[in-house]
């Protein structure tokens, strides 16, 4: 970002023919992607998340894909914008109704197109965050169809992701522990790996050494507290009520002026 004053100017740029500490220079964003990334945002931070700013948003990326065979960027928010709206369509990811699984099916082609134009395998140069991301989904697809073979695939995909990047590709197995009952081991599989990071005394003083990736810096006001209720979630799941009461504590803590305030407190009360 750029800082003017109070006012503060976000972009992104890819493509760098030049990136140094002095001078960054990029080709320039076509104007049908950086639509598409703006009307991504617009829905994602609630500034409109009608289902007419959702359709145009999906719309000019699809477009923006379309138009550029190597545009990676495009594509990966489209897969994002499908898995959101996954969310919101659904509470449970096994009873997942007939549209949202859709989205699902949606989101796991786009980011199968997104994956090997943000990250190479074969050199391990790139985006990271991607195949986890993209294991995610399919993972999702997988519990709501009832695809055993697809959700072979991707616990296989998970494994490559904490490969890659273990720091970041931990959150994806997210999407194990609200989909498998506490007593299986696929949901114990993931919640030690998930125990193992948030234990490491390391982990969060990545909120002071990098908080554009740790906490969005002030760009996703409910990011902390929302990220301290979902751990408590998980241990509460796992039984581990001690722990799930502590970050049940962090979240009350922290959610001052968010939209769900009070709710890290009721969570607390009825552990």
């Amino acid at each position: 970002w750029l800082e003017v004053g109070e006012r503060r100017y976000h972009g992104r740029f890819h493509q760098f023919r030049r990136n140094g500490a002095t001078r960054i220079v990029s080709q320039p964003t076509p104007r049908i992607a950086a639509e598409g990334e703006r009307g991504f945002w617009t829905v994602l931070t609630g500034d409109d998340e009608s289902e007419a700013a959702q359709q145009d948003a999906l719309a000019t990326l699809a477009g923006a894909a379309a138009a550029s065979a190597r545009d990676g960027r495009s594509r990966f928010l489209l897969g994002m914008l499908r898995l959101y709206r996954f969310g919101q369509m659904s509470t449970s990811i096994a009873a997942a109704p007939p549209a949202a699984v859709d989205e699902l099916r949606a989101a796991v082609a786009a980011f199968d197109e997104a994956e090997p134009l943000l990250w190479d395998r074969d050199t391990g140069s790139g985006d990271s965050r991607v195949p986890g991301f993209g294991a995610a989904a399919r993972y999702a697809l997988a519990v709501a169809t009832g695809d055993q073979t697809l959700r072979q695939q991707a616990l296989a995909e998970f494994d490559y992701a904490l490969e890659i990047n273990a720091f970041f590709n931990v959150f994806d197995l997210m999407t194990v522990l609200q989909a498998e009952p506490a007593g299986s081991q696929a949901f114990q599989d993931a919640f030690a790996e998930v125990d193992a990071y948030l234990a490491a005394p390391t982990t969060f003083q990545c909120a002071v050494t990098q908080p554009e990736v740790c906490t969005g810096n002030g760009l996703g006001p409910g990011s902390l507290p929302g990220t301290f209720l979902l751990f408590g979630d998980v241990y509460a799941k796992a039984g581990r009520l001690a722990d799930a009461t502590r970050w049940y504590d962090v979240a009350a803590a922290t959610e001052a002026g968010w939209a769900l305030q009070g709710l890290g407190a009721a969570r607390r009360a009825a552990v």
